[in-house]
């Protein structure tokens, strides 16, 4: 609610103006022409009126720069965030409203067929399960989910790789840290998150979209591989759906006991409903897990009086949703940010930096704590851990995060590149890679390097060590990869490696947009419990 009335106060004059026309109507109109206003004698003010209006509407067929034309926008319910710009609420609502209660036939499939070179078969395999779909379509009745079961066996499945298994037998620690950034690791402040990132595997290019829902979005898409459903909590959404590709079902098959923490109320996006489905074993405040209700909570108190509870069994994983990077980041309301002012009181930041900063020390002692833990107890050297961000800290204003990141932010690919930890203490070596990914891509790469198995072909994301390189797609379905960046907004594509080629980039712009709608669609239809047994 804060955080509500802030963003009132915040944009006050904007709110004035969108009442500014119907204030003039009332003050202007109303009493003076309403009564006796008829169309008799106003033929030419109402064929203007229609004039306007049916000019608007024809605009929408003039061409556009990118691969979309207004109308197209006019007439689907995404990108949510493209129709809202262009159209504002009205029509945003009318396509959700009709999306709810028509079903739209399915586009061909063929496209996104991608024939596999025998010649190249990988020595390691592939990240393919044994799914008959020429059977499932034989016996489905649902249009809808044969269409699934088409395009999903028209896919190649990722190649395994020489990092397949490279933890295979591991516990594992994922981590969806709040508002976390690249910017917030410092060799002096943060030495132990310096640690992490520099002497594990070390990624250059990560990125780390903003979705609809922030936090709950996040913690969906780097837990469930897919992209978030527009208009719903996707992830409390999910509480009743298998997801088999998840690291919580993976290990509870394996028969491994799974743990999820969170240090903020327990239900809080739903959560009581989402984690319970993925880790046997939720805490959060309110349910079991006695830390002290401040704002925001202390992560490494998490740790303190969590550790014990799985770090003695002989296998575990554990995930944690940490809460003390959270905004705003001033001294007297981020708590985080106060206990750690003598830390950064000196340094030449504007405030709001220093306090982004201090509130991302609580988190750093935390990970301090959680391998001290670790090699307490003996895991250390058989223990992965993985962090990723929810977001980026869009409680920053533009300035901060550039006086932060040392970096020209030009476009929100620039806002969003990010920081992704996995880190194990056994690694002797720090491993780079330079591959451009993103947060849907956590998931696949994480099953490949703790050698479960799993279907490639139905996540979002891709192992970022297989043959097929990831596509970073943000919430209004721009994308770039290591050759191309389209920018939706502006319809502006931008080549990098590749040759200029207008036809391929519409081909990656259609399979993005196909990967959105499949995410969708496996929510709803709660896919994978009819095609993995």
């Amino acid at each position: 609610m804060n955080d509500i009335i802030a963003a009132i106060i915040k944009n006050v004059g904007m709110i004035v103006l969108c009442f500014l026309p119907f204030l003039l109507f009332l003050i202007l109109f109303w009493k003076k022409e309403i009564q006796k206003f008829s169309i008799r004698h106003n033929c030419g003010l109402i064929i203007l009126a229609l004039a306007f209006y049916l000019a608007g509407f024809l605009s929408l067929l003039l061409p556009h720069s990118g691969f979309e034309t207004s109308l197209d926008y006019y007439l689907k319910n995404e990108p949510t965030e493209i129709v809202m710009q262009r159209f504002g609420v009205m029509v945003q609502t009318k396509n959700q409203f009709r999306n709810m209660v028509v079903s739209f036939e399915d586009h061909s499939l063929k496209k996104f067929a991608k024939s596999k070179d025998q010649s190249l078969e990988s020595q390691y395999g592939y990240n393919v399960m044994d799914i008959d779909f020429d059977t499932l379509i034989q016996n489905e009745t649902d249009e809808q989910i044969k269409a699934m079961h088409r395009y999903f066996k028209s896919l190649t499945p990722t190649a395994k790789n020489e990092y397949t298994g490279m933890f295979e037998g591991y516990n594992l620690i994922m981590i969806t840290a709040e508002a976390f950034s690249d910017y917030a690791i410092d060799e002096t402040l943060t030495p132990t998150l310096y640690k992490m990132k520099n002497e594990g595997f070390v990624f250059n290019n990560f990125y780390n979209p903003l979705w609809g829902v922030s936090t709950s979005d996040g913690e969906y898409v780097a837990n469930i591989g897919l992209y978030p459903k527009v208009g719903v909590w996707s992830f409390g959404t999910s509480g009743k759906n298998a997801w088999p590709f998840t690291m919580g079902w993976q290990f509870q098959k394996a028969g491994v006991e799974t743990f999820a923490y969170h240090n903020h109320y327990y239900d809080y996006y739903d959560r009581h409903l989402s984690h319970p489905n993925i880790w046997k074993n939720y805490k959060g405040l309110g349910n079991g897990l006695d830390v002290k209700a401040t704002w925001p909570e202390s992560d490494l108190e998490m740790i303190e009086k969590t550790s014990d509870e799985y770090m003695g069994l002989d296998r575990f994983h554990a995930y944690f949703m940490s809460v003390s990077g959270h905004m705003n980041y001033t001294f007297s309301g981020n708590m985080m940010s106060y206990k750690n002012y003598s830390y950064v009181k000196n340094l030449d930041l504007s405030d709001l930096s220093k306090g982004y900063l201090a509130a991302n020390i609580e988190f750093d002692r935390a990970m301090e704590r959680l391998l001290a833990d670790l090699e307490r107890y003996g895991q250390s050297e058989k223990t992965l851990i993985v962090i990723s961000p929810d977001h980026y800290p869009y409680g920053l204003p533009i300035e901060c995060v550039k006086e932060l990141s040392k970096r020209e932010i030009k476009d929100d690919f620039d806002l969003y590149k990010s920081a992704l930890i996995i880190y194990s203490p056994s690694m002797e070596e720090k491993i780079e890679v330079d591959t451009p990914l993103s947060s849907v891509d956590i998931l696949p790469t994480v099953n490949n390097l703790l050698g479960f198995e799993y279907d490639s072909r139905l996540l979002a994301g891709v192992d970022v060590f297989s043959d097929q390189k990831p596509i970073i797609a943000l919430a209004d379905h721009s994308f770039m990869n290591e050759e191309v960046k389209y920018d939706v907004k502006s319809g502006k594509v931008y080549y990098m490696k590749h040759r200029e080629d207008d036809s391929i980039v519409k081909s990656l712009y259609e399979r993005v947009n196909k990967k959105f709608e499949m995410s969708t669609l496996i929510l709803e239809k709660d896919y994978y419990r009819k095609v993995i047994k």
